[in-house]
């Protein structure tokens, strides 16, 4: 059959899908059907077949956006879940594996396009955690599900994966300042000193990973960063739960607890974070808290 047969049995599909099918399972069929004309341009080797999955996942996207997002309703098999969180998650494992075929196309972009799939159902995740989380715990879902990308990346030795996981810590570390800090001091000990536990953790996997594995990696020091964000994400969980005239006695201690580190562990940049909370330390209690005695007075006598 010709390619203009193909496009034409691909458009008709696609339509019927749109007008026969309810409106937030269009994504999910889209999706489906993009990996079944991956599947069969692959196995065929058409790439007509290839550029119809495409333009299908991309419209797959469009309507999660349009329509899946607010689907709130109950799922009917088990009210407990809503549709978003069914058909987004569905859609996302579609594209998760429809980027193992569409790397496989025989064209010279290939293994671009199947890292673009893989990005999508990352992205789509991230939303799903967004919206079907309660807001203060967005910043750790994020966090969690970009270890799992780290994690991931680093058993696959695929530096793709693991740089969807740094940019969902970089959006869980943001999230802290726009969302969390607002929060109550237990909500806050809860829901914002695991991430630094998280980027801890990392730091430590790509410090004592396989030099050639993570040469990508430590070539725009992901490690280091990773342990800035660590550290810093303890000094504002310290700076939002302590009383004032406390703060520059956590930094100073969290400090002396970071020189500890750096010479029991041998890791010079846990050196470096300690200068600088020192430098905070000086600046807070020059400016702040000897600018305002009763500052002072009050963390000795409250309570």
């Amino acid at each position: 059959f010709s390619a203009i047969h193909s496009w034409a049995g691909t458009a008709l599909v696609a339509v019927l899908a749109y007008q026969e099918v309810s409106s937030s399972w269009i994504a999910v069929s889209w999706a489906l059907f993009a990996l079944l004309l991956l599947i069969a341009g692959t196995r065929l080797k058409r790439m007509e077949l290839h550029y119809q999955a495409y333009l299908l996942s991309l419209g797959a996207m469009f309507q999660v956006g349009l329509v899946n997002l607010h689907a709130t309703e109950p799922f009917p098999m088990y009210p407990r879940l809503t549709l978003r969180l069914v058909t987004i998650a569905l859609t996302a494992a579609l594209l998760y594996l429809s980027a193992r075929w569409a790397a496989r196309a025989e064209i010279a972009a290939a293994l671009i396009v199947g890292a673009t799939y893989e990005w999508a159902g990352s992205a789509l995740v991230w939303l799903l955690l967004l919206y079907e989380l309660h807001s203060l715990h967005v910043a750790p879902g994020w966090a969690i599900f970009g270890l799992v990308l780290f994690e991931i990346g680093y058993l696959r030795k695929s530096g793709n994966w693991r740089l969807q996981g740094y940019a969902a810590f970089a959006s869980a570390f943001a999230r802290i300042f726009l969302v969390n800090v607002g929060a109550s001091r237990h909500d806050l000990l809860m829901t914002t000193l695991p991430l630094a536990v998280i980027f801890y953790y990392v730091y430590w996997r790509l410090e004592g990973g396989e030099r050639d594995l993570l040469a990508q990696d430590r070539q725009f020091l992901a490690g280091p960063v990773l342990g800035y964000l660590g550290t810093a994400t303890c000094a504002t969980v310290f700076y939002c739960c302590l009383d004032a005239g406390w703060i520059a006695a956590g930094w100073a201690g969290l400090a002396l607890l970071l020189i500890a580190v750096a010479w029991s562990a041998k890791q010079e940049v846990f050196l470096h974070h300690s200068l600088l909370l020192a430098v905070a330390v000086l600046f807070r209690g020059v400016l702040i808290d000897l600018a305002e005695p009763g500052v002072i007075a009050g963390a000795w006598f409250s309570g």
